[in-house]
């Protein structure tokens, strides 16, 4: 007996949904290696999704190739899901990456403000400014072996403190804002406050590096100097920023 046209016409129709609508094919042992071919030509992906389904499965794989180093498993899912679960996924792994990177950029932001306001009270306590920049290249009959840059700087104890000690790096960069080398800064001479003082310093040269290179054949006229002060101990053993360091 032959079943009515009806009911053969409906059968015919939910198969031919089923096969146009590939997000609905559930993912098992036998096609999961081969999952990304037998749909590529499928009508029922957007191109976003089938970026998506192609991104999990390298995710998956990659996966794969560290389960010995998470006790020999593979924390993706993948057998007995559909195809539009998997995209659900990867959607859902890229929004968690998103908020992820935004909280960290959000954090840095935080670390950042937070530094330069340190910077910035640190430097109404002490002021410094760079005056002048040389070379010095090696001498054997001197018993000088390397080449030296050279710095001399002028800095001010501008807090209502006596200071003891201080430290921070100078920063300098061309005239756009690019930085062309840091110098660390550390000076351990007591300066009384309202004083003046000077530091004479040199760094090693070395005619392979870019920085050291562009440092010497920059003029101090052509650079802005950046000075970024970040602790100072005062003679009653007080220090910015606030901590436990105290003096002897």
């Amino acid at each position: 007996m032959r079943p009515p046209i009806c009911t053969l016409f409906m059968a015919l129709l939910m198969m031919s949904q089923g096969c146009s609508n590939p997000k609905s094919m559930t993912i098992t042992e036998k096609n999961k290696d081969t999952i990304l071919n037998d749909i590529k030509d499928a009508r029922g992906l957007t191109v976003e999704e089938a970026q998506l389904l192609s991104a999990y499965m390298v995710r998956y794989e990659l996966a794969e190739g560290f389960k010995g180093l998470n006790n020999g498993k593979n924390n993706l899912p993948l057998v007995g899901k559909s195809i539009g679960e998997i995209i659900a996924l990867q959607k859902q792994w890229i929004e968690e990456q998103k908020k992820s990177e935004e909280n960290a950029k959000a954090i840095a932001a935080e670390a950042k403000a937070k530094e330069d306001a340190i910077a910035a009270e640190l430097r109404k306590a002490i002021t410094l400014a760079v005056y002048d920049k040389g070379f010095v290249d090696s001498n054997y009959q001197a018993g000088r072996y390397e080449d030296y840059l050279t710095y001399r700087m002028v800095y001010q104890n501008t807090s209502s403190k006596d200071i003891r000690a201080f430290q921070g790096h100078v920063v300098f960069q061309d005239l756009f804002g690019d930085k062309i080398m840091g110098l660390g800064l550390k000076i351990s001479d007591p300066i009384k406050a309202g004083a003046k003082a000077e530091w004479s310093g040199t760094s090693k040269y070395n005619q392979f590096d870019d920085e050291d290179k562009k440092m010497r054949n920059t003029d101090l006229k052509d650079m802005k100097i950046v000075w970024v002060p970040e602790k100072i101990i005062f003679s009653d053993g007080t220090t910015l920023p606030k901590d436990t360091i105290q003096a002897d």
